[in-house]
């Protein structure tokens, strides 16, 4: 098929447009203006509805039957709006012939977005522009970028709405906030019914609310340890009577003045299926803590004033990969220098099997580690995830079986 621009036209018509045939037998044609005046204001009612609806739809073109499927019964109304748009130069006209009878096939718009803007509807042009606007500042906490990502596939409104929501979720994080998920809403929106269900469920399939400091309701420190805690003010907690796991809120915690027994060590473990075993299987003997991520301050704060109250070593383990080493060292704050990865060794990411490919994320991290002094495991740790170029997960290991290596 010819090329718009190396058709043969034919001279204008009674109403200015031109015809170029697909073939000598006519069964398919393109028609255009020869000169349209690009006029909308007596594109009136039920046809001016009619083309709104079309350029919604985006697109060069819009197939003959898109056209007659939202006319709906007015199929007159479709070929009359066409016709209006044919003869003022908005569009050309793909058409073929049954019998004696040209129907349409196709329309192509030849500037919609000036027609868009005739008709007080948003342009797409500016709308790209809006959409770049809203997309071009990165979240600072890298643990938002699959979030703000995510924008991308998102309508405009919807776009704006929430790429409001990731920036005020960096700013939470920047800032080391610890709230409910209300207490969210009131510092995004300043309103604590401001965020939809639709919000948090897209929040929550792209990031951990929890680890961020979001919680549903008060935060609680997951632990399970052979200690009993004296309570500031008189009266103990007993958590040796637990045989699996208890839930602290950080208030309780800070009311606890003293601590009796005597642990192993501190052990803190990140995925909380691999938590659960090892609190289950040694938390008569350790002190196990679920680690929670990249722990929020709240935690921290509250692990200080366990560590204080019970000044043992810890172990520490996160995956063994870039993310889980990040993880490690925020999470050994409270201990200073006095604590040691656990199966976050060359060893242990072999032993997780084939593991999943390093990102670009993970290369990022790897760099920003190559600039600390890290220890030697953790060390050993990071050129092997470079070399071997594949990360490993921590419930691939019994971390019960790493203790006394």
């Amino acid at each position: 098929m010819a090329k718009a621009a190396d058709r043969i036209w034919g001279p204008p018509d009674a109403d200015g447009i031109r015809a170029s045939y697909d073939s000598p037998s006519r069964l398919g044609r393109l028609r255009r203006a020869a000169a349209g005046d690009l006029r909308v204001d007596t594109l009136l009612g039920e046809h001016r509805a009619l083309v709104v609806d079309l350029l919604r739809v985006g697109g060069d073109t819009v197939k003959g039957r898109t056209l007659f499927a939202k006319a709906g019964n007015a199929r007159h109304v479709a070929i009359a709006a066409a016709e209006y748009l044919l003869v003022h130069g908005w569009i050309e006209l793909r058409e073929k012939r049954r019998g004696s009878v040209w129907e349409i096939t196709a329309l192509r718009w030849f500037q919609a977005d000036e027609l868009r803007g005739a008709l007080n509807l948003p342009r797409r042009d500016a709308e790209a522009g809006r959409r770049a606007d809203a997309m071009a500042t990165a979240p600072r906490d890298e643990r938002l970028r699959t979030l703000h990502d995510s924008l991308r596939t998102l309508a405009m409104r919807t776009l704006l709405r929430r790429a409001t929501l990731v920036a005020q979720l960096d700013r939470w994080c920047a800032e080391q906030r610890v709230g409910s998920r209300n207490a969210f809403a009131q510092f995004a929106l300043d309103d604590t019914h401001g965020m939809t269900s639709a919000d948090w469920h897209w929040l929550d399939r792209h990031v951990d609310l929890e680890a961020l400091g979001v919680s549903p309701h008060t935060p609680g420190l997951l632990l399970r340890a052979p200690l009993r805690l004296i309570v500031d003010g008189g009266g103990q907690f007993d958590l040796a009577a637990i045989p699996d796991m208890i839930a602290l809120s950080p208030l309780t915690l800070a009311r606890m003045c003293g601590a009796e027994g005597s642990p192993i060590a501190w052990l803190l473990v990140e995925n909380r299926t691999s938590f659960e075993d090892v609190a289950r299987k040694v938390g008569d003997r350790y002190a196990v803590v679920w680690m929670p991520g990249y722990v929020p301050e709240w935690w921290l704060d509250a692990m200080r004033h366990l560590v204080s109250l019970v000044p043992l070593p810890a172990l520490i383990a996160a995956d063994p990969d870039p993310a889980g080493i990040e993880i490690a060292l925020r999470a050994s704050i409270p201990w200073g220098s006095d604590w040691k990865p656990l199966a976050m060794s060359p060893q242990a990411l072999a032993a997780t099997g084939r593991g999943k490919g390093m990102t670009d994320h993970d290369h990022a991290i790897l760099a920003r580690l190559s600039r600390l002094e890290l220890d030697a495991t953790l060390a050993s740790l990071a050129e092997a995830l470079s070399r071997r170029g594949r990360k490993g997960e921590q419930e691939a290991l019994d971390l019960t079986d790493w203790l006394d290596q």
